[in-house]
């Protein structure tokens, strides 16, 4: 339902805010590339324009033209064994201005394919090439500027490896091309024998060069048989679809396809030859060979904040706007530049209830709008008055213009997979799986109950509505239990004689302990699943105990009930030592139908004898002294299934399988087993919120976070937003982070100043400073590993 009402003046902004936050979008897009074309350059190019009075400047600006009307954005001209139909396109944009600025945002990028006994291979180059370099790789290679654009001209001078050292000291790279096909350096092993053709270790030296950052082929039909290939001999290259167009007609017949009938789609920053060699060695997170797939999961599109300590960089807007990325942030910076007051800004906005968050931030900021898209795209505007009246307002985005919700109910129902009425602050204690800090993790990892909170969460994200059901259950027989037991003691003050139980309390204790085991089964099922999603990696355990709050043991619990006893009954010192013992045994002898507790409630001697083993006397004796020490809320006391890891210590090290206890590891390890847990079990148990860590590395060594934490997130952020604050290299680096926020501070405000991914200049820049201890200390630590 919308009101219109008059708005305030953050309300009043927020489209304006909204399209600031679109429009500092930096974040790597997939961009569709055709990596192989020709020109009227080459010899066996077939022209559009075949009238008498059709110029070869006609030919070329046709050829622009296609380009620009295509959706490929961007082209390699690559042709046969020569660079002029490139050099000729820059002459042409260079006396059209109007033609180059209709360019925009595309890219061309200079190249040629060049014959090298009797195998074609396609060399790229960086957009500010020199003819001059261009023309002396091929001179240097065999083939005159006489010689360009002749098919069976050929690099006689050097051999396949020499031609990719030569293209490397030239600043280019190599690609395979049309590798499956006539003149295709893999074609024999498509069943084809080439006369000439290359194999196994020659063929394995020439993909293994450095110069070679790709493997183009024709048929889609043969990419399992090339990944078995790649496998075969050991190379990491992306398999590259490119058109080997040879025509700016569509309907041409002749080699290869029309430009951008096969393509590449590759994710790219800024559109820059750099950021596509930096593309084509992260295939995993940067190539598809299909059209994406359209992301269903809650996104946070970004964040503008007014007042406190985060500004905008440009001092004269009153609104900091921070875009983020669907897929990996990186929040970097040093320490107190705001990395920490970023993510707890967000977390408030999305849960004002959350008031351990709220008391951490609230005199951080004045006010704040979180733009989220989860199906329709909402505003939610918070200017806190208190901890008590966070003033939060709702808005859903229709046509240009936002619309207050006089009413959040529509929100809370498209976001529930987002904030889910959680409180964000208590994470898994809370059914919270979307947000942390490392001392929450730390702690979750070393107390006893940890893995249980965490399986029990993850019940409730794969059982739904049937957990919760018996969750609600569980709570409403525990309340009536409490209830009826406490009628029950009060009657025993006034007349000892009083029944001990009632038919009532029976039952709620039966329907309590019912609700329980249907909440162990889910846990027992979800265990199974994890083991089977962990395997190798994490060993899930599960056993019946006795599970209180992480407050209160068991052992306190006999205590208690020894110190009572001892005062209302004032029992010899040696009886109490025995009580002890006795008591300790019945609490770690558990079986599914353990009731100590209310057995000794209701002074029900003879089933207490049956289920413990423990004779009559001495049934009927501990029933007689510790009937009136047994509180109401002693009887929630029930077997619960008490689950534990065990992690393999070798995994990403070695292919080694050895297990250890979590009370045999450190704690980086435990925090490991329970990253792995909360990170790739929640995920593959379909969890699909966004995710915000601070400084997960804290404690745990550079080999974990590049084996453990980095490969999950690489595999986390195809189905999930992660925002991650961050001290350590490897999570924007390794991880290949889709958007770098890098904060500064003068002491007084913190501000994002740069953001994007690694593609960009000034990002590496402030990545090496701020991770690596600036570009010297980085080079000096290479030099020193040989690697320089």
């Amino acid at each position: 339902m919308l009101e219109d009402k008059p708005l305030y003046e953050a309300e009043q902004n927020l489209m304006t805010l909204y399209k600031r936050l679109r429009k500092r979008d930096k974040s790597t897009q997939y961009v569709k590339a055709d990596l192989h074309v020709h020109s009227p350059a080459s010899a066996d190019y077939v022209w559009t324009n075949k009238g008498p009075e059709a110029t070869e400047d006609d030919e070329y600006r046709l050829f622009v033209e296609t380009f620009l009307e295509s959706d490929v954005q961007i082209m390699a001209v690559t042709d046969h064994n020569s660079v002029k139909g490139y050099l000729k396109i820059q002459e042409l944009l260079g006396l059209d201005s109007a033609l180059k600025w209709r360019l925009g945002k595309k890219l061309i990028l200079p190249g040629v394919e060049i014959t090298c006994y009797q195998q074609h291979f396609v060399v790229i180059f960086s957009e500010n090439t020199e003819a001059g370099t261009l023309n002396h790789f091929l001179f240097e290679c065999g083939i005159s500027i006489e010689d360009q654009g002749n098919e069976e001209a050929s690099a006689d001078r050097v051999s396949p490896l020499l031609l990719c050292e030569k293209a490397r000291e030239n600043k280019g790279i190599v690609l395979i091309a049309h590798c499956d096909a006539e003149h295709g350096l893999l074609q024999s092993f498509f069943g084809r024998q080439e006369e000439l053709g290359f194999k196994g270790k020659s063929v394995e030296r020439i993909l293994k060069s450095s110069a070679v950052y790709g493997i183009c082929y024709n048929d889609p039909g043969k990419l399992g048989r090339l990944q078995e290939l790649k496998a075969q001999f050991g190379v990491d290259l992306p398999l590259l679809q490119a058109s080997d167009s040879h025509s700016s007609s569509k309907e041409y017949r002749a080699s290869g396809r029309p430009l951008g009938q096969r393509s590449t789609l590759i994710k790219l920053g800024p559109l820059c030859f750099r950021s596509l060699c930096l593309a084509l060695r992260n295939e995993e997170s940067r190539i598809l060979h299909h059209a994406p797939s359209t992301r269903t999961n809650p996104v946070l599109l970004g964040i503008a904040i007014n007042g406190g300590f985060l500004r905008d960089m440009d001092k004269v807007q009153s609104w900091a706007v921070i875009p983020f990325s669907e897929e990996l942030n990186c929040i970097v910076g040093a320490r107190g530049t705001g990395k920490s007051t970023l993510l707890d800004i967000l977390k408030y906005v999305l849960n004002p209830q959350n008031k351990a968050v709220g008391t951490r931030v609230i005199d951080r900021f004045d006010k704040a709008i979180v733009f989220v898209r989860t199906g329709e795209t909402y505003a939610i505007v918070l200017e806190p008055i208190g901890l008590n009246r966070p003033n939060a307002k709702y808005y859903v985005l229709k046509g240009d213009a936002f619309h207050r919700l006089s009413s959040n109910i529509r929100l809370q129902s498209s976001l529930k997979r987002l904030t889910n009425n959680l409180r964000l602050s208590e994470y898994l204690t809370s059914e919270n799986i979307q947000s942390y800090d490392q001392k929450e993790l730390f702690f979750l990892a070393t107390m006893p109950e940890g893995p249980t909170l965490v399986t029990e969460n993850l019940c409730a994200l794969m059982f739904r509505e049937d957990f919760a059901r018996a969750k609600r259950e569980l709570q409403d027989h525990a309340i009536r239990l409490i209830s009826q037991a406490t009628v029950l003691l009060k009657d025993r003050k006034r007349d000892p004689k009083a029944d001990l139980t009632s038919p009532y309390l029976e039952s709620q204790y039966k329907a309590f302990v019912e609700a329980n085991r249907r909440i162990t089964q889910f846990q027992r099922e979800i265990i199974d699943h994890l083991n089977i999603i962990l395997c190798n990696r994490l060993a899930m355990k599960g056993s019946l105990g006795i599970a209180l709050n992480h407050k209160e043991t068991y052992e306190e619990t006999i205590e208690k009930w020894r110190v009572m006893n001892r005062m209302q009954q004032n029992a010899p010192y040696e009886h109490l030592i025995d009580l002890r013992k006795v008591l300790k045994n019945l609490f770690r002898d558990i079986s599914e139908d353990w009731a100590v507790p209310f057995y000794l409630f209701t002074k029900n001697a003879e089933s207490l004898a049956e289920t413990t083993g423990l004779t009559s006397d001495i049934a009927n004796e501990l029933c007689g002294r510790l009937c009136t020490v047994v509180e109401p809320t002693d009887l929630l006391i029930v077997p619960r299934l008490i689950v534990d890891f065990e992690l393999n210590v070798k995994h990403g090290i070695s292919n080694e399988v050895t297990y250890r206890k979590r009370n045999e590891l450190s704690l980086g390890q435990r925090a490991v087993g329970m990253l792995l847990l909360i990170l790739h079990g929640a995920t593959e148990l379909g969890e699909t919120r966004p995710l915000l860590i601070d400084q997960p590395e804290d404690d745990l060594d550079n080999v974990y976070i590049y084996q453990t934490l980095v490969k999950e997130f690489q595999r986390l952020k195809k189905t999930r937003q992660l925002l991650i604050a961050t001290h350590n290299p490897n999570i924007p680096i390794a991880g290949d982070a889709e958007n770098i926020l890098v904060l500064e501070s003068d002491g007084d405000s913190g501000w994002v100043q740069n953001w994007g991914s690694i593609d960009r200049e000034e990002i590496i820049k402030k990545v090496l400073q701020i991770l690596e201890g600036d570009r010297e200390a980085f080079m000096r630590r290479a030099w020193k590993y040989d690697l320089a």
